[in-house]
This record gives C-alpha cells, structure tokens and sequence, in this order.
C-alpha cells in the first residue's frame, strides 16, 4: 500500500485511512519523513507524533544529511529506535545538480541518526534491522 498526500487535507484523509487500516492489524512505514522535516508545508511534530501513537514505522532516508538545526535534531530524537527504518529514497533537490543522493548514503544516514541520538551506528543498524523484519515478517 502506498500513499502520497501533496496537502495539508490530503494528509488529513491519509491519516484516517490509516488509522482504519492499523485497526485491521497492517504495518506501515512513513517512508522518508526527513522529507516533511525539510518541507514547510508540513508540522513535522504533529506528522510523527501521529505515525507513532499509530505505533507504525517511521523512516528517514540521504535526505536527512540534508536536515541542519536543533528542531531537526529533536524530531530524530523522537523516533524511538523501535520504530526507525533507514531507507534508500535517494531525494534530490531538483534546484541542485551539486552531489547527488545515492542510495549508498544511508551508511551516512545512520551515522547520523547515531550522532544525534548519541549511540553508534551499529546500534542503529542491528535496531533497523530488526524493525524490517518485523515489519516485513522476514527472518533472515
């Protein structure tokens, strides 16, 4: 199931949605929240503090190198190690040509997320680790 709200209402109705469907017992994942934390469209406090009270996945993505300030930092802080995915979206700011995201920035995305929440990043790789195979019900 994928789902992309481009407004404020749009979001809303998402959020309903989803709050029916985890009802019905389905996981999900906000894939790439380090994106609404760059867009100021969005009340990225409010947008994760729904996912989590949906006890549901939250993710950040090479967009996250891009995310500077305590306000940030705080919003990682929130996602508990139990509910964070790291994923390979490679985000671009389409204004920019300068050094692209690759997928293989999210070594640097969980050193990051390690930085932030003061633990390593190995830590962050087993924990993401497991939230996938729950997430995905896969034991490998």
């Amino acid at each position: 199931l994928s789902l992309f709200a481009r407004t404020q209402e749009g979001y809303k109705d998402m959020v309903n949605i989803m709050r029916k469907q985890r009802a019905q017992g389905l996981g999900a994942v906000f894939n790439s929240f380090d994106i609404v934390m760059l867009s100021p469209q969005y009340d990225d406090k409010a947008v994760l503090n729904d996912w989590l009270d949906m006890d549901y996945y939250v993710s950040l993505s090479p967009g996250l190198l891009q995310c500077e300030g305590p306000a940030h930092e705080q919003r990682v802080k929130e996602i508990p190690l139990d509910r964070l995915i790291i994923d390979s979206d490679a985000y671009k700011d389409p204004a920019s040509n300068e050094n692209p995201v690759e997928p293989a920035d999210v070594a640097s995305v969980a050193e990051r997320v390690a930085q932030i929440k003061s633990i390593t990043s190995e830590e962050v790789g087993r924990a993401t680790k497991e939230n996938m195979k729950r997430l995905y019900g896969k034991a490998r």
